[in-house]
């Protein structure tokens, strides 16, 4: 039971992050709601990103899990628009094969990153903690204000692309 805990520590992140990117393709095809769209968005912006930076860097590196999680967004946004110019000039857009694309990347990517991990010394490997996230009264003034911007434009970020999403869903029908 101990060595079951132990990987699990070692790979969770990979396998939440599957489990997630799972839900999400079956979420997509229920009918629109809040539920398909808060999930639609982790997927797009986030999980293709946080499986590319899981596969390049599977051991400890000076990217901390704060550090991962930002990055994970940025790569997300690169990663899903370049999936979206690949399948628009070859297969042609639809929530299908943008849903497919993104979750074959995804699970390749965190396969890949497991096999990674697993050939990485297991002091070195990486798993993510709360305890590696700041605590929010350790904080400075400037720092939580930063934080709070930071969270604001993701959050216009989600709503600009929830309103395009919903415009092309609504002209679809």
């Amino acid at each position: 039971m101990a060595m079951i805990k132990e990987v699990w520590h070692d790979y969770k992140d990979l396998g939440m992050l599957i489990g997630s990117s799972l839900l999400t393709l079956i979420a997509l095809l229920l009918p629109y709601s809040l539920v398909r769209l808060i999930l639609a968005g982790g997927f797009i912006l986030y999980a293709p990103g946080y499986a590319l930076l899981a596969a390049l860097y599977p051991k400890q590196t000076a990217l901390n899990t704060v550090q991962r999680l930002t990055a994970s967004v940025g790569m997300s946004v690169v990663v899903s628009s370049l999936l979206g110019l690949i399948i628009t000039y070859s297969l042609g857009t639809s929530l299908i094969t943008t849903a497919s694309a993104l979750g074959f990347w995804i699970l390749s990517l965190s396969c890949i990153a497991a096999y990674r991990r697993s050939q990485c010394a297991a002091s070195e490997r990486f798993a993510p903690t709360a305890s590696d996230l700041p605590a929010w009264r350790a904080l400075s003034k400037q720092r939580k204000e930063i934080i709070l911007a930071q969270l604001s434009a993701v959050l216009i970020l989600l709503l600009a692309a929830t309103d395009q999403g919903v415009l092309w869903i609504v002209s679809r029908q």
